[in-house]
């Protein structure tokens, strides 16, 4: 009971900060989805071993990066800046005497693709289409807990997750295809159809981040990535799913209401 409460309260506020930010102005929305993707990209460093001053270093180059595409957008100046800052890295490992280079290079690489390059095209949402991506993530978490927990009975993936359920899969992917549908009925207009085919995507994206991060968690041989949020582990648990929602969420917002 006491990590349910702990676990509710938590969430609670993080949820209330992160409408607050998504609704307070542009510089707000994008400075917390920044520091959403350094958090979780520190923990993922952690998980695979990178520590010290390069773990920092890759965390602030990533910093800085999403930054000026804040600033500038897809521009040449940030495809440059990613360029040369991609090549520094691969130039600095010269100097590093690690015993596995690559290792190394390709870990800090993984980190920026899986964690700053979702939250960098996020930043191209608006305010209620970022809110709406956030809603549909948590509301196909709480859909699979409910209907997994009181219905599943047969496993998802036993080798990665072992309390997921293909009950509970279903069950999020139909709250978060009906959330597409009242979004449609009730807040922003458009063909329901095109609203319930962006909650399937974004519910299919978050199905997969999860599994992800619990791959990555299984195969290190760890429980939680890290202690930062009261109850629900580190910030790579609790935003895993959008790591990867938010990317197909981004592509049907973009493609699909111009069918």
């Amino acid at each position: 009971m006491k990590n349910i409460l702990t676990r509710t309260l938590s969430g609670t506020l993080l949820v209330a900060g992160i409408m607050a930010a998504t609704f307070w102005c542009r510089w707000s929305r994008d400075i917390m989805l920044m520091l959403i993707a350094v958090g979780c990209q520190w923990e993922l460093l952690g998980l695979m071993g990178r520590k010290g001053a390069m773990r920092v270093a890759v965390c602030v180059v990533s910093a800085l990066l999403m930054l000026s595409f804040s600033v500038w957008g897809a521009s040449y100046e940030v495809a440059f800046a990613v360029v040369a800052m991609m090549l520094a890295r691969f130039a600095s490992e010269l100097y590093t005497k690690s015993d596995n280079p690559v290792g190394g290079v390709a870990a800090d690489v993984l980190s920026f693709a899986y964690t700053a390059v979702p939250a960098a095209v996020a930043m191209t949402l608006g305010s209620m289409p970022l809110a709406l991506l956030f809603v549909m993530v948590w509301i196909n978490d709480v859909g699979a807990f409910l209907v997994g927990s009181t219905m599943g009975r047969h496993k998802l993936f036993v080798r990665l997750s072992p309390s997921k359920t293909w009950e509970g899969c279903i069950g999020g992917v139909a709250l978060t295809v009906a959330a597409g549908i009242v979004t449609a009925r009730f807040v922003t207009g458009g063909h329901m159809w095109q609203w319930a085919l962006v909650g399937l995507l974004t519910a299919i994206g978050a199905v997969l981040g999860d599994l992800f991060e619990s791959m990555i968690k299984r195969s290190v041989g760890v429980k939680d990535s890290g202690n930062v949020i009261p109850g629900h582990g580190g910030m790579l648990d609790r935003f895993d799913a959008l790591l990867f929602a938010a990317p197909l969420f981004c592509i049907a917002y973009n493609v699909i209401f111009k069918l």
